[in-house]
């Protein structure tokens, strides 16, 4: 066989060298900067922050239940109304975050969910607990999107990928941590105790993001070595942001129901568990919450070592070890 050797030829095969080098070069990450490492820092400790004013529920119920005099139906609605609020925040958030300031949507969002949960910590009656927890779904799904625009802001495509299996580890960490704390909390001084002290250190948290990050590095006078990402939202159309949803479900409806029935799953673990243990195991609730919190620590575990593990064994084939999870739960 012989090659076609023409002009046309060769601008076509120096176009392909050229995309291939651009390729490398966008998979090989550039060194991390200082300024770089502590946005990252800040970042993983704000959205670990975050669960102070989500998983804190949790431990409260069983003394919930006895002081208030509610069925666990009645608590398993306020889970309910949390994550029906929460879902529809993160599609809409997840939005806001490309359009809007995300250190300002992450700053008011944090504040909101603090007084939500000051105030729920003072309720009583149980259509107001569901209507303050409802709301704090919404402003508990401020933190993913913007959190990960601030991110994409201040790092390359390739140090994204870098860190993200680390970054990882701030929800299911976080959410260990504030098991441990708040099941602490309630043994000491009740369960009100869980939403008063997580509401104020939720607030600190959000004055220190305020003061201590930026969207951008420019505006700390930082230079970047690589070019900004286009926003694909910054002309806002309505109609094409909706299409283009829709058309990623369609892509990716596979993921998105396996992704629902793996939630099911962890939400009844991460509400339940601490109950469980107090009724059926007669343990103290410190000790409850200290159990359930072996859940996330060996998820983060998970985290750490899945994107290896895929590598090494399903490399091509994620779909196998996505279907042999999946049995495995």
């Amino acid at each position: 066989m012989k090659f076609v050797r023409s002009p046309i030829f060769a601008l076509q095969y120096a176009d392909y060298l050229r995309q291939q080098l651009l390729l490398m070069v966008e998979t090989v990450p550039l060194p991390l900067q200082r300024w770089q490492r502590q946005l990252i820092a800040l970042a993983w400790i704000s959205y670990a922050a975050y669960y102070l004013g989500r998983v804190n529920l949790s431990p409260a119920l069983p003394a919930m239940e006895t002081d208030l005099g509610l069925s666990k139906e009645a608590l398993g609605l306020l889970g309910t109304g949390f994550f029906w609020t929460y879902a529809i925040g993160q599609v809409i958030n997840g939005q806001l975050g490309d359009l809007i300031s995300p250190r300002r949507l992450v700053f008011f969002g944090m504040l909101a969910s603090a007084a939500v949960n000051l105030a729920f910590g003072f309720s009583s009656s149980f259509a107001l607990l569901l209507l303050l927890w409802g709301i704090n779904g919404y402003c508990q799904a401020t933190g993913w999107g913007p959190v990960l625009r601030t991110l994409s802001n201040w790092l390359s495509g390739a140090q994204r990928r870098r860190i993200a299996t680390l970054f990882g580890t701030s929800y299911v960490l976080g959410n260990a941590a504030v098991l441990l704390f708040s099941g602490w909390l309630v043994n000491r001084w009740g369960w009100r105790a869980a939403f008063f002290v997580p509401a104020g250190l939720l607030a600190l948290m959000a004055c220190f993001w305020w003061f201590q990050v930026r969207d951008t590095p420019e505006e700390r006078g930082y230079q970047r070595d690589w070019t900004l990402e286009p926003n694909a939202l910054a002309a806002f159309n309505l109609r094409a942001v909706l299409a283009g949803m829709a058309g990623n479900f369609r892509r990716y409806w596979p993921l998105s129901l396996a992704g629902l029935f793996v939630g099911f799953c962890l939400i009844a673990l991460n509400t339940w568990v601490p109950t469980y243990f107090v009724e059926e195991g007669g343990v103290a609730i410190d000790r409850a919450a200290a159990l359930a919190a072996l859940s996330p620590i060996a998820g983060s575990l998970g985290v750490i070592l899945s994107s290896g593990l895929v590598n090494r064994f399903f490399a091509g084939r994620e779909l196998y070890g996505l279907v042999g999870t999946l049995a495995g739960l």
